[in-house]
């Protein structure tokens, strides 16, 4: 299963002379191979540094830059799975020689079909974002200039690719599921066209008229937000993927509570007893071991952070998210 590409951006048909500091590759460690129509296939991919040198690379990104997904059906050309205009990596990571960072997304490749899934880090040599992880310091910030928002760091200059996968996604047929379906096709005709929007939309009518659908799981999962997740898995016990989104959530909850959270990330919110039910839920569906690794990562990043001085506003906290 493992594959590996590794090749410099090209301009114009000519390749950059001198485009890395280190050679990089990246690998799909863990996805499910198979899911109903519009649930999520979470993916854990890894990227190592097999260079000699050490090296910084964008950790997130989205619109062609930084580590992202691209999916396509079987035989097609892949398309940026999250495609956002003119948005940039937030974060960059130090890794060493012989380092190795992991990399939790998701995608919802459609309604049905045979799908291929790569996971793609480019970067053009300038990185803008915060820097984290154990070694972060070792990130040189290439110049100060007033006129940019963000201060640009020195980063590796490249693209590499993961080996494809391939996923199934299969329309569900139980009578529960034909049912959903047939719902959503009396209220609102068109909601193939744009699923997302239209599961989000009418959320709340399929978890009162069909709360154990595939499509109602589907529509938790596009929220995307812990509340949600957490139904989706209490609902549906025997749903497949619950591994895979409890340990979702557990790195989203990690998150919000790291220690150098703000005021705002760690205010709780919901009945008195839901972190106690977040923790019950992850604790029954422990995620495959690649998913286990990222959290582990996780607890390190978080550990090693250099928490800023809390402040009282908003503003404040919202000035700490910057370089």
């Amino acid at each position: 299963m493992k594959a590996r590409t590794l090749f410099p951006l090209a301009l114009s048909g000519l390749l950059l002379p001198n485009f890395v500091w280190g050679q990089v590759e990246v690998e799909i460690l863990a996805a499910p191979d198979h899911v109903y129509s519009f649930e999520p296939v979470v993916v854990v991919a890894e990227a190592r540094n097999e260079g000699p040198s050490g090296i910084a690379i964008p950790t997130e990104g989205c619109s062609g830059e930084g580590a992202y997904l691209e999916v396509g059906r079987v035989g097609e050309a892949l398309e940026d799975a999250h495609p956002v205009f003119d948005c940039v990596p937030r974060r960059l990571v130090w890794l060493e020689p012989g380092g190795r960072w992991l990399f939790l997304q998701y995608v919802a490749p459609g309604a049905e079909g045979e799908f291929d899934i790569q996971a793609v880090l480019r970067s053009r040599g300038q990185c803008t974002g915060q820097p984290v992880g154990p070694h972060r310091k070792k990130i040189e910030v290439v110049r100060e200039d007033h006129l940019v928002p963000s201060r640009p760091y020195d980063c590796w200059d490249g693209e590499v690719r993961s080996q494809r996968i391939a996923v199934t996604v299969v329309v569900p047929d139980s009578e529960v599921d034909v049912a959903a379906a047939g719902f959503l096709d009396r209220i609102q005709p068109s909601w193939r066209n744009n699923w997302k929007y239209s599961l989000i939309g009418n959320f709340r009518k399929l978890l009162d008229h069909h709360p154990t659908s595939h499509y109602t799981y589907a529509a938790f999962a596009a929220f995307g937000d812990f509340p949600a997740m957490l139904n989706a898995v209490i609902l549906q016990p025997d749903n497949p993927l619950n591994p895979w989104v409890a340990g979702a959530m557990a790195a989203g909850l990690a998150y919000r509570h790291r220690p150098c959270a703000s005021p705002y990330e760690e205010r709780p919110g919901g009945p008195p007893d839901l972190a106690e039910r977040y923790q019950r839920v992850i604790a029954a569906y422990p995620p495959p071991e690649p998913l286990r690794d990222y959290l582990r990562q996780q607890e390190l990043e978080y550990a090693s952070e250099d928490c800023p001085k809390k402040s009282a506003t908003k503003q404040d906290d919202d000035a700490h998210l910057y370089p």
